[in-house]
């Protein structure tokens, strides 16, 4: 807070009659706001300026210095605080010039205290409030979402959980409990892994033997998507742009929807499921040509180039299109665009007209995909981007500036239909994976094709057998199972890669050694051992018998928050959350706002 005491917020309430509003300033103290007086417009100013304030609540009809000729001094010293504006008048002039000078709110006299509650909480606490609800929330979906993946066994499950994840995502990514949204972030990487199961299970077929249940893929979304959706707005006399964003995600989406909505009505949104390897030379070519690579590479040899071979992958792109259309027996006027540099944007703006006469017209924008790959190569960019929120923020910003917003801004106010797509998304990679193999390999980032791939070379894989029962002798023959089996091989492969035996242990295999996980079968190698873990002593006892019961003392502190057994785990699992839900659950069912309980003498005023 600004304030020094332990208040809620420190408040300045500015009125002529301050003295008739001491109820209404007691009323707020009580509920912890830290509240100063002030019975005129020049006074307030000097306050301001030399104390910090979250709030202002400003009258409008003062002598002297009206509200209205206050408040711009106020904005002037303080462009972000919040002032709400009281007023006996309800003239549309009054209330346009006040909206216009940027109030936060405002309240019609006679002022109700608590109208002038609601209007705070609005706008001092309406981030957090927001939070808290949606923390709430999202613990009460967890549950489901866990029981989906499990059950999830058709694209259209899937696409389900993606938008569920990605919209909690965006939604906790603003603030609250850190501890829920590692919750989050643990439930889409085990999602991930059970997507890339699920993907490795259906891909063969979907390619292979397409059926009622094969999900929309790259090489059929113009066939079976997009070109249905042009003979609709053709029929009735509206023309269409695509306009597909390299490397553009659902996330980044739902990060400027709201400015496309400024321009568009937004109607479906759908999802379809990119080609393996999801790479721009695959997935882009695939949908303008309507062809997967092998097909492409088959009838039309001349326009195909491998990895390994000089010269652009995407060159041929309009020519896919203008054949896919001619094929699908169109004659439409088409446009094609590929927008890389900034100058490109420019100069399209300014020939927008070709766009306006064409039937149908495709806009390539690459902006997102360079920024991606900068964010690996770049250090400012990965500053700017540090995780996926910052991400989202920067790709708003660019889209709100950008030439691609002024283009849909001119498309809009001619009427066109604008279809938004993307080729592939993107993932920011945690756990980098080591890939050995002959110089003819491909360089690209996201797969590898070539001859004798592999993690590792077949002497570092030999090393790493031969090592294993070593180190399992040493560690006291540790059975084969999990975790213990984990443990082993881990630290038998720190023990190839780093060159030494045992220059580095892992926090597992120091717990395994001290004893942590009970007492091993065999000899444990004592010089191993002091290696590891020095002169600490070695548990020789049952290592649970060391932890403290705990389950009594949770029922005792949730005794009064408790409404079934599961509450119980719930609080064990998430401590820092469940309070917060419980509170959110007994204010629903009571019907009161939590906010305004007085915990310690249990009164909740009416």
């Amino acid at each position: 807070m600004n304030n020094t005491t332990n208040s809620i917020a420190k408040i300045l309430w500015v009125d002529d009659e301050v003295e008739l509003l001491k109820p209404h300033i007691m009323f707020l103290r009580a509920r912890g706001y830290d509240v100063e007086g002030c019975n005129n417009g020049y006074d307030a100013i000097e306050m301001i300026a030399a104390g910090r304030y979250d709030l202002v609540i400003l009258d409008e009809m003062m002598p002297g210095m009206t509200g209205l000729e206050t408040l711009p001094y106020i904005k002037d010293q303080r462009p972000g605080l919040p002032v709400i504006m009281v007023t006996k008048s309800e003239e549309e002039m009054i209330m346009d010039k006040a909206i216009g000078s940027k109030i936060a709110d405002y309240i019609i006299k006679p002022v109700n205290p608590n109208q002038v509650l609601l209007s705070i909480k609005k706008n001092i606490h309406s981030r957090q409030l927001v939070s808290e609800q949606s923390t709430a929330d999202y613990r009460a979906e967890f549950g489901r979402i866990a029981q989906s993946l499990g059950g999830a066994d058709t694209f259209a499950d899937w696409k389900t959980i993606y938008k569920k994840l990605v919209g909690w995502e965006v939604e906790l990514s603003g603030g609250g409990d850190a501890g829920i949204r590692d919750v989050l972030a643990y439930q889409r990487e085990e999602a991930g892994v059970e997507f890339c199961k699920f993907v490795r299970r259906h891909y063969a077929d979907w390619i292979n033997n397409r059926t009622a249940t094969t999900p929309l893929m790259s090489h059929t979304l113009m066939r079976s998507a997009i070109i249905p959706e042009v003979e609709r707005a053709s029929a009735q006399g509206r023309k269409t742009t695509l306009l597909l964003i390299d490397n553009f995600r659902y996330d980044q989406w739902l990060a400027v929807r709201d400015l496309a909505g400024e321009m568009y009505n937004v109607g479906a949104e759908d999802f379809y499921c990119a080609i393996l390897p999801t790479a721009t030379q695959y997935a882009r070519n695939a949908i303008f040509a309507g062809l997967t690579p092998l097909a492409i590479d088959k009838l039309l040899p001349d326009k195909w180039l491998n990895d390994n071979e000089e010269g652009g992958k995407n060159q041929y792109e309009e020519q896919f299109l203008r054949r896919q259309i001619q094929g699908a027996g169109k004659s439409w006027r088409l446009t094609f665009d590929k927008l890389v540099r900034p100058e490109q944007g420019r100069r399209l703006v300014e020939n927008i007209q070709r766009v306006y006469d064409a039937d149908f017209s495709v806009i390539v924008y690459n902006f997102l995909d360079i920024l991606s790959h900068a964010r690996t190569e770049t250090e400012i960019i990965r500053e700017l981007t540090e995780d996926d929120a910052a991400f989202r923020s920067l790709t708003r910003s660019w889209f709100e500036h950008s030439d691609l917003h002024t283009i849909l801004r001119l498309l809009a106010e001619r009427g066109h239909r604008v279809i938004i797509t993307s080729d592939h998304g993107t993932i920011r990679v945690d756990r980098p994976v080591k890939v050995i193999a002959d110089r003819e390999t491909s360089q690209n980032l996201r797969y590898k094709t070539g001859k004798r791939i592999g993690g590792y070379s077949n002497r570092e894989l030999l090393e790493v057998l031969q090592e294993v029962p070593r180190v399992r002798e040493d560690f006291g023959y540790p059975p084969l199972v999990t975790p213990t089996s984990q443990i082993v091989g881990t630290q038998a492969v720190l023990n190839v890669l780093a060159g030494e035996r045992y220059k580095m242990f892992t926090k597992e295999s120091k717990g395994l050694l001290r004893g942590e996980y009970g007492q091993l079968p065999g000899k444990v190698n004592p010089d191993i051992r002091k290696m590891a873990i020095g002169d600490e002593p070695v548990i020789t006892h049952r290592p649970a018998d060391d932890i403290a019961p705990e389950l009594k003392n949770y029922r005792e502190e949730i005794k009064d928050m408790m409404v079934q057994e599961e509450d119980l785990l719930s609080y064990a699992m998430f401590p820092q959350v469940a309070p917060k839900f419980f509170e959110y659950r007994r204010a629903k069912l009571k019907g009161i706002d939590s906010t305004m309980l007085d915990k310690k003498n249990m009164v909740h005023p009416v």
